[in-house]
């Protein structure tokens, strides 16, 4: 049977993942390169794109290692697709209950992947795509999927943030949202996204997945007077998503 060409960038990441993983894909780049017969600049790329999804890290020194992180993300996508599965009558419910729309949000290296939306039911409401990816550093949902980091990796969150994360907000913003979801289990956002767009999200985990539900509304659907009903409301849906069989 005759094999299928393999695409060439894929093929230089494979072999650089190796290296990695055999521990020996330290020093310079150009190094490097050059013992694994690809471009220095194909490499270097190669090595970017891997660490700003969060495969690898890289020391003070330039040592390179597979993040551990990396096996756990893998082997937790089932467990991922069960939470997905469990959380989608849960939202519809939740949707039509506040009349706004929500969002399930999980951790992909320094980003928020959305991986589940249920819209709001009336005309005029924020809304938003399964797919989207934003800064950890922005939002409520951010907050609440950074709580269990070390203070090292939210400073790392923080130096890979882009300019425009802090156009709303300041680091010291970031840090006092991740210290109240790490004290309530709950982060309330105004505007550190958008001006307009204000959020509530909790923690919700199914085995291995942990994920962030997030409420999300205009600055008149989150007065002070609504939040104590939607609190009750996001965490009666983590009991209920976390306690199906």
């Amino acid at each position: 049977m005759k094999q299928t060409p393999a695409i060439p960038v894929l093929a230089s990441a494979v072999k650089v993942m190796e290296a990695i993983a055999a521990g020996s894909a330290q020093g310079p780049v150009r190094k490097v390169a050059a013992e694994l017969g690809i471009s220095a600049a194909t490499c270097f790329r190669i090595f970017s794109t891997l660490q700003q999804a969060g495969w690898i890290t890289v020391d003070d020194e330039g040592g390179r290692k597979i993040n551990p992180e990396l096996v756990t993300r893998l082997s937790g996508l089932p467990d991922r697709d069960r939470l997905i599965q469990r959380a989608r009558p849960v939202f519809e419910s939740l949707a039509q209950k506040t009349q706004l729309s929500v969002k399930l949000s999980v951790r992909d290296g320094f980003e928020a992947l959305t991986i589940l939306r249920a819209e709001s039911p009336r005309a005029m409401a924020i809304s938003g795509r399964t797919g989207a990816r934003f800064p950890l550093a922005y939002g409520s949902s951010g907050a609440i999927l950074c709580a269990e980091m070390s203070d090292e990796q939210l400073q790392q969150v923080i130096e890979h943030a882009p300019r425009d994360a802090w156009r709303n907000q300041s680091p010291p913003d970031f840090l006092a949202r991740v210290a109240q979801a790490r004290k309530d289990g709950i982060c309330r956002d105004e505007g550190s996204y958008h001006a307009q767009v204000y959020s509530v999200s909790i923690g919700v985990r199914v085995g291995t997945a942990h994920a962030a539900i997030t409420l999300m509304g205009l600055p008149d659907d989150m007065q002070a007077r609504h939040l104590p009903g939607y609190v009750r409301m996001l965490r009666a849906a983590v009991g209920e998503i976390e306690g199906k069989p």
